[in-house]
């Protein structure tokens, strides 16, 4: 079992680094998208430097990429997931969550970009889809009416992060789960701490229309 667990976060790990706004802002714009913006080579930087295509491509990607270490792990070590059970899913969702998680690892921290990666929300989402789908459609739809009363991309991806442990507690997943579940949610909310600090200044940016004035 530690071995099905260290060999699922190297295979994530390995995924993660498909760094896919950084690869597109070097090879269509000529530019490390890491020096606008942000700094961040995630999905909302690039939608603010690149444009919503190449946005859209960026999330697509990096939910697949954690979706993939999910649905490769599972196969390799007997999970289960939102539309699979490999071996009869005899080694539930742990395969998955570590394969993962070591997807989000390897966006935050490439080894390529010495360490410097996105917040990785996006590959988050692709563990939810792939563990419940269910619980993946509660969290995105709060994130979603967050986004749309606040307009804060940020605030709705530092809730959802908070959450999951709670949901995956709810959903009835074994305590290892919980307790990745809170790690993650405590990783990424810290990857937020700059988006936190504006948005307690009053001077986040928002999603779309104007930005709102600092109180």
């Amino acid at each position: 079992m530690v071995l099905m667990r260290l060999f699922s976060l190297l295979i994530g790990y390995a995924l993660g680094h498909i760094q896919t706004s950084y690869i597109l802002g070097k090879t269509v714009k000529k530019i490390d998208i890491r020096d606008y913006g942000s700094k961040s080579s995630g999905m909302t930087n690039t939608l603010r430097v690149m444009g919503p295509k190449y946005a859209v491509v960026v999330i697509l990607v990096d939910v697949m990429k954690s979706m993939g270490a999910y649905i490769i792990c599972s196969a390799i070590f007997g999970g289960e997931g939102s539309f699979f059970a490999f071996g009869d899913g005899v080694n539930g969702v742990l395969p998955g969550f570590y394969g993962s998680v070591g997807a989000v690892l390897g966006h935050m921290f490439p080894v390529y970009m010495r360490l410097r990666g996105g917040k990785s929300i996006a590959c988050g989402i692709g563990l939810i889809l792939a563990v419940n789908l269910p619980m993946a459609a509660i969290i995105l739809g709060a994130a979603m009416a967050i986004i749309a009363i606040f307009r804060f991309i940020s605030l709705a991806s530092i809730i959802s992060a908070i959450s999951l442990p709670f949901m995956f507690r709810l959903f009835g997943y074994p305590p290892e789960a919980v307790i990745i579940g809170a790690f993650l949610a405590v990783l990424l909310t810290y990857k937020h701490k700059d988006n936190i600090k504006r948005l307690l200044s009053g001077t986040e940016n928002v999603v779309y229309g104007k930005k709102k004035l600092k109180n």
